[in-house]
């Protein structure tokens, strides 16, 4: 059972506007009551904040409405003290990379939620994570590729690069969307497969926070150091997708190669 990465970290408060959000209304403020303001002199109405650099630990996490993930913040100390809610960004780091919690197959719907296609051929069933990704959104990877992810990404820290989810496991609803705005010239809609033949169905694909191809920091650690840890290139023309697939990332690795033959 993969529970929350964050559960035994302490993390720093980097904003110092770092609001605290209302148990019922996470889009809502806690302000100071009269009673605080007459024991600790600070004003009525004013925004009550966790002060910038403190340590804090996380209780729980939540996502908004708005897509951003909320945490329950308290004290750093044995036990710690719970303080309140606010925003994940407020910390340092952001939150990513962090595992919220597993999402596990509810039923054997061909089109659900946790339903792997491949080549137009449904795969099964896969149990799924959370994981904050590089713009701090929700991302789900395949629960059996996740230690081989962390361990890209530790790796990367090592050398100083951030690797990062910029998208992961697709839904066939969420691919169905991108390709219906696709095929119908929406604007903000790019090239996507139909449902059930996207790379990022099967489980394996990582659309990672890659800039550009070589003379790209990230891309550059990643052609060097992917295929050890199973990542090679599939997609042509987009150096930011990369898969994790360990036999033939061991064969391509044995040859000083990063992708497949073909792809530019």
């Amino acid at each position: 059972m993969t529970t929350g990465s964050y559960l035994e970290k302490t993390f720093v408060v980097e904003s110092p506007d770092a609001r605290l959000r209302t148990d019922g209304d996470l889009l809502s403020f806690v302000t100071v009551s009269a009673c605080e303001a007459a024991s600790t002199g600070g004003k009525v109405g004013d925004f009550k904040r966790i002060p910038v650099d403190a340590k804090i630990r996380v209780l729980g996490t939540r996502i908004g409405p708005n897509g951003v993930v909320y945490v329950q913040a308290a004290t750093d100390a044995s036990p710690p003290t719970p303080i309140g809610w606010t925003s994940s960004r407020n910390l340092k780091g952001q939150f990513i990379n962090e595992i919220l919690g597993e999402v596990d197959p509810v039923d054997d719907d061909q089109h659900g939620a946790t339903a792997a296609w491949e080549k137009g051929i449904f795969k099964g069933q896969k149990k799924l994570v959370n994981i904050v990704g590089s713009i701090l959104e929700v991302e789900q990877i395949t629960l059996e590729s996740l230690p081989a992810y962390l361990r890209l990404v530790e790796a990367a820290a090592d050398s100083k690069i951030t690797l990062a989810c910029r998208s992961g496991f697709r839904t066939y609803a969420e691919q169905a969307y991108l390709y219906e705005g696709f095929k119908d010239h929406k604007a903000g809609f790019a090239t996507a497969a139909r449902p059930g033949f996207s790379n990022h169905q099967h489980g394996q694909a990582f659309d990672l926070n890659v800039g550009g191809f070589q003379g790209d920091p990230t891309y550059d650690w990643l052609s060097q150091n992917g295929p050890k840890f199973g990542f090679i290139r599939t997609v042509s023309g987009e150096p930011w997708h990369w898969e994790y697939r360990p036999d033939t990332a061991a064969q391509l690795a044995a040859k000083g190669e990063h992708k497949l033959p073909g792809i530019v």
